[in-house]
Order: structure tokens, then C-alpha cells, then sequence
């Protein structure tokens, strides 16, 4: 179910210039999926931030988006605008908005 975090095909990472569920791991520059980069960063013991543009956290299924990001190991989420009662679910998963 955490493997599927972020797999939102419109979902554009400016990083790697993709849609889907492609993340950049900046130390190699290696394009990966959302779930493994994020299992070799908290392996480095990085801090992961994820940031959004507006309206982050829209849609349904919002409590299972806060619990898979908190899974995840994202202790910090930088958006221009969040959805009213998604932040308050990250809030409540022990995420920084």
C-alpha cells in the first residue's frame, strides 16, 4: 500500500521532468520509484521533505495519503496550499506542513 504513495499519473516531479511515481535521488542522480528513494534516504538517515504546488492533499482517500506519507518517513511538507482537512491528517501523523 506505501508503494503506491505518489503514483498519481498526472502527477509531474519537476526534478526528473516525468509523470508518475519518479523521484530523483540526488547523491547518484539516479531516477527512482517514490518508495525505493525513499527507503534509501531515511537508510542514509536524510530528512525527507516532499514539496508540492497548490492544493496538496485533495481528492479522496486523504487519511490513507497522510498515513503513507508518514510511512513513507516525508517528516516535512512544503505546499503552496493544502487541503483544509489533509493537513490536519498530516498534523496528526506527526508531519510538519
Amino acid at each position: 500500500m506505501v508503494s503506491g504513495t505518489f503514483a498519481n499519473i498526472p502527477l509531474v516531479n519537476k526534478l526528473v521532468n516525468k509523470t508518475g511515481q519518479k523521484i530523483l535521488h540526488i547523491p547518484s542522480r539516479q531516477e527512482l520509484c517514490v518508495f525505493d528513494a525513499a527507503h534509501i534516504y531515511a537508510n542514509e538517515g536524510r530528512l525527507l521533505i516532499a514539496i508540492f504546488a497548490k492544493d496538496y492533499g485533495s481528492g479522496s482517500s486523504r487519511n490513507w495519503a497522510a498515513k503513507r506519507t508518514s510511512l513513507l518517513g516525508i517528516k516535512v511538507v512544503i505546499a503552496e496550499s493544502y487541503e483544509r482537512i489533509h493537513r490536519s491528517n498530516i498534523v496528526g501523523m506527526g508531519i510538519i506542513p
